[in-house]
């Protein structure tokens, strides 16, 4: 595809990451550059993403076929290429909700337009929001969020940790994960939360079994917390429909019977603990109404942007429209750093060691085969779609 060489500016003052982007020089598409107005000078300018940020454009907008190589833009060199021309949509289940052109009308099918550009984020640099078609406000999404993750996670170390004998899997406590998400949550960017979800419905379960009302579950009356602590893993009371599942039927995801609520539990520990620096990074989203999925939709990226570690954000409910939605490629690189934490920060403290490879290619095996679950539970009937952006 032709090119057009445009220089590009912060869009606000100052630096990234160190780096001064100005006057940088990178080659971009021509349907990228259609988003620029024309001055009174002959040239065209305008406000573009790319790479996650956003930039201030400036160019002559000729196009040339020749290539010019990128300046150097530091660690944002990767990401300055990753930029999306292009959606795709493939209709993969058929089922009740949602056309194939009802689809395309919401998030294009083709060569972009402005009506339908996204915006590109850093996947390290922001958390997995949970598999939910109420959330009004664009994610990063993943059966579970970012808790859902953790727990397989878990799961799967544990699962290749040698045991004496070679016949059984270790146990794991209610002390090992409360240990494991307070380091994790210190080794975290310093910019990123930790999310998890619940819904209003899972609130008023609560306090019906308590008889109480004006229950703030992020921050329960020291009066009732040690009441409410011991209900938070029963799956009426949890909001969030892949952790509902994984306490119902752990075996449907071979998973430990105890993990998902010893992981609930140490989400909400280190939550309601005022005294904790790590307090803040977490994110507890209280979702509201009733769930009216019109579709299940399966994103993913080109091979440029996974390496640039980037994913698009949508928006679930938005434009009248209700969908669940999975981020593919984001989530297995979640993994990856979920991988590496485990094989190398949890390992270093046993003499038994895993390979943070090994174990990143289980973690996205087991991935995989709960959305599967999880998506044939609370999607069933919907139509299946697949949305890459390249």
């Amino acid at each position: 595809m032709a090119r057009v060489f445009v220089a590009l500016v912060p869009a606000f003052a100052g630096t990234e990451a160190g780096v001064d982007f100005s006057n940088a020089v990178v080659a971009v598409s021509s349907a990228m550059a259609h988003s620029l107005k024309e001055t009174t000078t002959g040239t065209y300018e305008g406000d573009m993403f790319m790479g996650g940020s956003r930039l201030h454009a400036s160019c002559s907008c000729k196009e040339d076929t020749q290539a010019i190589p990128t300046k150097s833009l530091g660690p944002m060199a990767a990401a300055a290429q990753c930029f999306v021309e292009k959606v795709k949509v493939r209709q993969d289940h058929r089922g009740s909700g949602m056309a194939l052109a009802e689809v395309s009308a919401l998030f294009g099918d083709g060569a972009l337009t402005p009506a339908h550009e996204v915006s590109l984020v850093k996947v390290q640099d922001v958390p997995l929001s949970c598999l939910d078609d109420r959330m009004q406000e664009g994610v990063v999404a993943t059966p579970g969020g970012d808790l859902g993750e953790f727990i397989l996670a878990i799961d799967s170390y544990n699962d290749m940790l040698p045991v004496a004998g070679g016949t059984a899997v270790r146990a794991i406590t209610q002390e090992m994960v409360d240990s494991y998400l307070q380091r994790y949550l210190k080794s975290l960017p310093s910019n990123r939360k930790f999310q998890a979800c619940t819904d209003d419905s899972a609130v008023q379960h609560i306090q019906q079994q308590l008889q109480i009302e004006g229950l703030n579950i992020a921050d329960p009356a020291a009066s009732i917390r040690d009441d409410v602590f011991k209900l938070l893993s029963e799956p009426e009371n949890v909001g969030d429909l892949h952790l509902k599942l994984l306490l119902r039927n752990p075996d449907w995801y071979h998973l430990d019977p105890h993990l998902t609520g010893h992981a609930i539990r140490a989400f909400y520990r280190v939550l309601w603990d005022q005294s904790s620096p790590l307090r803040g990074k977490l994110d507890l989203k209280v979702l509201t109404g009733d769930h009216n999925p019109a579709a299940f939709v399966e994103v993913s990226t080109s091979q440029k942007c996974d390496k640039a570690g980037m994913a698009p954000k949508l928006i679930p409910r938005s434009k009248g429209k209700s969908l669940f939605l999975s981020h593919l490629d984001a989530a297995s690189m979640r993994r990856t750093e979920l991988a590496n934490f485990f094989a190398t920060k949890v390992g270093a403290m046993l003499p038994e060691k895993v390979n943070a490879d090994q174990l990143q290619h289980r973690l996205d095996r087991h991935g995989w085969q709960a959305l599967e679950v999880t998506g044939s539970r609370v999607a069933k009937g919907l139509p299946f779609y697949s949305l890459a952006y390249v």
